[in-house]
């Protein structure tokens, strides 16, 4: 089947325009990967007003001060593949942009990395500030992202040139994933996306699994290879500004194209994504002997607590009113379907033969786990 143009979004470029139609942009692109398991693209994010501009920021002389700052000293070095020769090797962030720059080394690639705290932490930071107002909901541990109730690191950094790439896979726990480059060299460099969607995931993985090599990071797929297949891949590059959101369990791979590029990137746990998780990627980690990336149970458990207490507390005031709300239904709604997932973890995670879980897990998970069954 022919490969598949993806969702695009412009993103309005006055802030008046943005007050009348980002919420609705916003929510087109969400629609598109929660409820048609999609792929979305918001482009143009570094034409907004609010896009952090001073001192050079998001470039690699901003990313090197902000780690040294960091470390209150010279940035340490950090784990750098190239992947020509397939190994790893320490260099300081300054260096690794030197070689960039000065030699053709163009398969050395910056992956997983951590970002400094001025991009992530600090109030406001200079993501908040890229992606603030309508965007905010996208943001990792937003209200929406149910990762919020067992917090984990998924934000991480990418930075490389022509020849490295990310090979294909797909995102831990059936997570939504989000990925903007924030500087590029010059227009020229990009970066080539290939995504299977979430409805065709599975068929994908039965497809090609195998060959042993899917759950590895290190397969690359060629265009033709994916054009070949009977469903339909997305194609599409990658620039600077550019927002890519992605369906959970969506098989990708990227590959870089021109000068060098930095990319950041994220994950969130949607009810979709927890839905998909429980039904789907858990099974997958059982039969590959592979531990439950994100503690699904514990985000889960944690959750039906959490709720739980937060519901007990409305109800302590017992007003009709407030009972009859949208937020209050939604709520209670969340509850529900946190309930059920949770029970569903409860009794396919344990195996009655050996009366142990058949992915362990640790944590107050493990503890009610054990109290449920015993």
């Amino acid at each position: 089947m022919p490969l598949t143009e993806p969702l695009r979004v412009a993103w309005p470029t006055s802030p008046a325009e943005e007050a009348a139609s980002g919420e609705a942009s916003v929510l087109k692109a969400l629609t598109c990967i929660r409820s048609q398991f999609g792929v979305a693209v918001i482009t143009g994010l570094n034409k907004r007003p609010s896009w952090p501009r001073h001192n050079g920021a998001f470039s690699p002389a901003d990313l090197v001060s902000g780690l040294a700052a960091d470390s209150q000293g010279p940035a340490l070095p950090v784990p750098i593949h190239d992947l020509h020769h397939e190994t790893e090797t320490a260099l300081t962030p300054a260096s690794f942009f030197t070689r960039l720059h000065e030699t053709d080394e163009s398969s050395l690639y910056w992956k997983d990395g951590r970002l400094p705290l001025s991009w992530t932490s600090e109030s406001p930071h200079q993501l908040e500030e890229a992606m603030g107002g309508p965007l905010s909901p996208l943001l990792p541990l937003s209200g929406g992202d149910h990762q919020r109730f067992c917090p984990a690191e998924t934000l991480m950094l990418y930075a490389g040139k022509k020849g490295s790439y990310t090979a294909l896979h797909w995102d831990p726990a059936a997570s939504e994933s989000y990925n903007i480059m924030v500087h590029s060299d010059d227009e020229n460099t990009s970066a080539e996306w290939f995504v299977v969607p979430t409805c065709y995931a599975l068929q994908f993985y039965e497809r090609f699994r195998v060959r042993g090599d899917l759950m590895c990071h290190v397969r690359m797929f060629s265009a033709a290879e994916l054009d070949a297949l009977p469903y339909p891949v997305y194609h599409f590059h990658q620039q600077v500004g550019d927002l890519v959101l992605l369906g959970p369990l969506s098989w990708h791979q990227v590959r870089n194209q021109g000068g060098t590029s930095i990319k950041v990137s994220w994950s969130q746990l949607s009810i979709a994504s927890l839905r998909l998780a429980v039904a789907f990627h858990i099974p997958v980690c059982q039969r590959t002997c592979t531990p439950v990336s994100y503690g699904v149970p514990l985000v889960l458990m944690n959750g039906v607590c959490t709720l739980t207490e937060e519901l007990c507390l409305v109800l302590s005031h017992d007003s009709p009113r407030l009972k009859s709300k949208p937020a209050f239904i939604h709520h209670v709604n969340t509850l529900s379907t946190f309930l059920k997932l949770f029970f569903r973890c409860l009794v396919f995670e344990w195996s009655e033969e050996n009366h142990e879980p058949l992915i362990p897990f640790s944590g107050r998970a493990h503890v009610l786990l054990y109290m449920h069954v015993v």
